[in-house]
């Protein structure tokens, strides 16, 4: 697990650091994210069974941040789904199926540095994967931008109903690109 020591002036420098392109794909910088996100209601009810604060993201939707503590809290053992997921536990998943008879849940979990790295995602609804497990592998060169559509947040984010109006794509949208760190958001709990 990644430490928030020794990130000092890179952790003050990546809060003003805006996306250099979109879905999480930014040069020059790091960006990691482990995840329940769901409409508001969906992230909330989460929240609360894990016994963590629900952080609010833009258009109703909402995170529950999956830390140590809550690893620690909902435990389990590995997911099911192998090595897909770094973080994604038993305990998680039974959490995301649970809630998702209430709406759909997903789990986002992102390892990004320069632009290469990897997004890996599940989505739930009514106890079942809806969606998923969807990756996608970034190399060097950053994808063309036109690809975002099938980038996994993307697919996961409209699964989840997301829309992207004016934004350059659902990423965007719903703010995931506001800070480079699960434990960044921490600051900024509904």
């Amino acid at each position: 697990m990644k430490s928030s020591r020794g990130r000092g002036n890179a952790r003050r420098a990546s809060a003003s650091c805006q996306p250099a392109a979109a879905g999480g794909i930014v040069s020059l910088v790091s960006y990691e994210l482990r995840a329940l996100a769901g409409p508001h209601e969906v992230a909330a009810q989460a929240a609360g069974h894990a016994g963590a604060a629900e952080v609010e993201l833009a258009r109703g939707y909402g995170l529950v941040l999956i830390t140590p503590a809550v690893l620690d809290r909902l435990s389990g053992g590995r997911s099911t789904f192998g090595n897909t997921f770094w973080y994604l536990s038993a305990g998680v998943e039974a959490l995301a199926r649970q809630v998702s008879h209430t709406g759909p849940i997903g789990y986002l979990e992102a390892e990004m540095f320069g632009g290469t790295g990897t997004q890996a995602t599940v989505v739930w609804l009514n106890g079942e994967i809806w969606l998923g497990p969807a990756t996608t592998q970034f190399g060097w060169p950053p994808p063309d931008r036109a690809s975002s559509p099938h980038w996994a947040f993307n697919q996961a984010l409209r699964q989840l109903g997301v829309t992207r109006g004016a934004a350059f794509d659902e990423f965007e949208a719903v703010g995931l690109g506001r800070h480079r760190h699960t434990e960044d958001w921490l600051a900024h709990r509904a």
